[in-house]
């Protein structure tokens, strides 16, 4: 059996847009923008709020501290205080873990 020398490539380019301009075309959405649209900070804000709002109701309903509801979601007490004030972002896997401490769906957190 015959070995065939392999070539090792060229790989200091891959995951940088800049390297080839083929790639930056090739990325474009269909409006033709090569990086995300921008968003209201304004309208971002007041989402995240809703959500600790209908996070901090749902738990004050079950009468539950914020350590518990830390607790049973895996993260610290300062994080859900955060949630709760509007002023994390928390990530869909947390707030998925939130929702199943709070015996609540998605949806009853989520504006």
């Amino acid at each position: 059996m015959d070995k065939e020398k392999w070539q090792i490539p060229d790989m200091s380019n891959i995951g940088r847009f800049d390297a080839d301009p083929d790639l930056v075309a090739e990325a474009k959405d269909p409006k033709g923008r090569t990086s995300a649209p921008s968003i209201d900070d304004d309208a971002a804000d007041a989402f995240l709020l809703n959500i600790g709002l209908n996070v901090r109701a749902r738990r004050l309903d079950i009468s539950m501290k914020q350590a518990d509801l830390a607790a049973l979601a895996g993260c610290s007490e300062y994080q859900i205080r955060l949630v709760e004030q509007g002023k994390a972002n928390p990530t869909i896997r947390l707030t998925l873990a939130i929702c199943a401490a709070l015996g609540v769906s998605y949806a009853d957190i989520f504006p």
